[in-house]
């Protein structure tokens, strides 16, 4: 689930930029909005060098949380990912409860090849949050997890979630199809499959085959 656009949606808080110059809080909230601008349009560096700097002045208005998330978003895409974790651990001293910031951790541990981190912090994310609109990629990332450590009913657990949020999810049938043949249900492993097919499934004769090679071991 790599770099999904959903785990790093920004709200755009629109603001009159101030004519005045000076290194007040007000001013370092318009330099925010302009680095946030910056980051819609793709211009990473520009973004972080504006939002950086709205950090070295020091928001007033504008949210703390949201000034750490959003430079955790722009050093992801700038691939410096142990930058991007610790901006969204800063964004999470501010705000414990932010679903947005637990979520993006996740991904960005997952980058470092920290799976152990990332899966706490999808985790966590559920916990505050169990049906956010990013939710089903979590579900979907701990399912994905739980088929390669061979636990196949831990995997249905979450993939029966995912699959209740987004019951048009290609993905999400194609990891069910496979946990259930884990687990000896053969017939679900069956609808699933179908259903991934139906659904336009990118890789369904890999898939396939990989259910072939289950259920032959069983």
């Amino acid at each position: 689930m790599k770099k999904k656009s959903g785990v790093f949606l920004i709200s755009v808080i629109i603001l009159i930029l101030a004519a005045a110059t000076g290194c007040s809080g007000r001013k370092a909230d318009d330099i925010a909005v302009e680095g946030i601008r910056e980051f819609e349009k793709g211009n990473y560096a520009q973004a972080l060098e504006k939002l950086r700097l709205a950090e070295e002045y020091g928001v007033d208005e504008f949210s703390e949380e949201k000034l750490y998330f959003s430079i955790g978003g722009v050093l992801f895409r700038l691939e410096d990912y142990q930058g991007s974790i610790d901006a969204y651990l800063t964004a999470i001293d501010v705000n414990p409860g932010s679903f947005d910031s637990w979520a993006s951790l996740g991904v960005a541990y997952r980058e470092t090849g920290d799976n152990e981190k990332a899966d706490e912090a999808y985790e966590k994310a559920l916990s505050l949050d169990p049906e956010d609109e990013t939710s089903v990629l979590l579900y979907d990332n701990l399912g994905y997890k739980y088929i390669t450590e061979n636990k196949p009913f831990h995997a249905i657990k979450y993939l029966e979630k995912a699959e209740e949020l987004s019951p048009e999810n290609a993905a999400t049938y194609g990891l069910l199809s496979m946990a259930y043949a884990m687990g000896y249900e053969y017939e679900k492993s069956d609808e699933a499959f179908q259903k991934a097919e139906e659904l336009g499934y990118s890789q369904i004769e890999t898939l396939s085959e990989r259910i072939r090679e289950i259920k032959a071991d069983r």
